[in-house]
This record gives structure tokens, sequence and C-alpha cells, in this order.
């Protein structure tokens, strides 16, 4: 009797270890991929993740554990890794996120891109164009928004693309500067009622040529 109390005793336990194996397992499987990617975005931005929003979600199989975004001398699983193509937006400008189980990588250099794509590499990128990017944007859209008399929300980000600019007129006119100096910065394009509307900026503000 004494010996079947401890066959049974040891029977629950593993499987109670069993299950919870299994529900380690399944909580990682089942990691909404909408939040892993609005968190790691955020994260990057240093922006609260009630300003990063879901557009939608797109199912992929990726060939290798890379995700789509290898990068240069790296190794990767050779397996058919399957997760999610999540796009995103923060304050009018579109992300895309690539998301497998808890992991979530981001393509190309960082920053905004167009939707689906990468944003193109540029000499003029720094290190703070992640957050120079939304700044701009946002500057843009409300600039925008208040010249056509329209809500911010019915103004878009199309794209936004890192530039250098010759000096700090930003290729706009204007008299020229007595040292010109390269300008790091940003062409935004932005659509409002139908019509696209570009925006020349550098890290701080955004102008609208005229």
């Amino acid at each position: 009797m004494r010996t079947w109390i401890v066959m049974a005793a040891m029977a629950m336990g593993g499987l109670a270890g069993a299950r919870g194996a299994i529900g380690m397992a399944d909580a990682d499987e089942v990691a909404e991929p909408g939040a892993v990617a609005r968190s790691m975005l955020a994260r990057e931005l240093k922006v609260p993740g009630d300003r990063v929003k879901v557009l939608d979600m797109t199912p992929v199989d990726w060939p290798d554990s890379s995700l789509g975004c290898p990068e240069k001398d790296k190794m990767y699983a050779q397996m058919i890794t399957s997760g999610h193509r999540v796009r995103l937006e923060v304050d009018g400008a579109p992300y895309e996120v690539h998301v497998a189980g808890t992991r979530a990588v981001r393509c190309g250099p960082a920053g905004p891109a167009s939707p689906g794509a990468s944003p193109p590499a540029s000499a003029g990128t720094s290190s703070s164009y992640p957050a120079a990017a939304v700044r701009v944007s946002r500057l843009a859209r409300k600039d925008l928004a208040n010249h056509l008399g329209l809500p911010v929300a019915r103004v878009k980000v199309s794209s936004v693309r890192p530039t250098t600019w010759p000096d700090a007129r930003l290729g706009c006119p204007g008299p020229a500067p007595t040292e010109p100096k390269p300008v790091t910065g940003f062409i935004v394009q932005l659509r409002a009622s139908g019509k696209t509307y570009r925006y020349h900026a550098d890290e701080q503000r955004a102008v609208r040529c005229h």
C-alpha cells in the first residue's frame, strides 16, 4: 500500500510537471504578434505604448531564423520559421516589425518606412534617426492640418526618407547662408484630402517649401 501511494504521488508530480511545461510552451507559441511588435517598437522609440498602433498583421514563413532581416556575417538556423509581418504606426509614421513567438526585429536602418518597405539607407542617417523622424513627422502633420483646417488625424504620413541637405535652407528657396554646412534631415510626404504634400526637415523642424 505504501509503495502504491509513493508511485501515485510520483505520477501526479510528473503529470503536474508536464502540465507546467506545456503551459510555458503554449504561452510562448500564442504570444500575440501585435502586442510583441508594439512593445518592442515602443521601447526602441522610447514612446508610450498607447502611441503605437497596429495596422495589420500578415502570416509569413521565413526560410531561416533571421525573420527576413539577416545581419552581415551572422549565421542563422536554416529552418522554416513561422511568424508575422506586423505593420504599425506611431504619430502617423509607418513601421514594419517581423515577429516570431516572442522575438521581434525591424529590417533596414532604424526609422519609419513606407508601408511594406524598409527605409532606404543614407549617409545622412544619424543614431537619433527613429526619434527625430517621429518628431518631424508629427510637426509636419500638425502644420499641414492647421494650414488645411483639418483634424490632425486626417493627415497621414506616406513616407519618411533620410537625406542630407546642402545647407540650413533644407532645399527651400531663401538667402544663402554665409557658411553653408550639410544638414542631416528628412523628406516627409503626407496625404490629406486625396492630395500629396511634401515637407523638408532637419532633426528639429519641418517646413513646407513654397
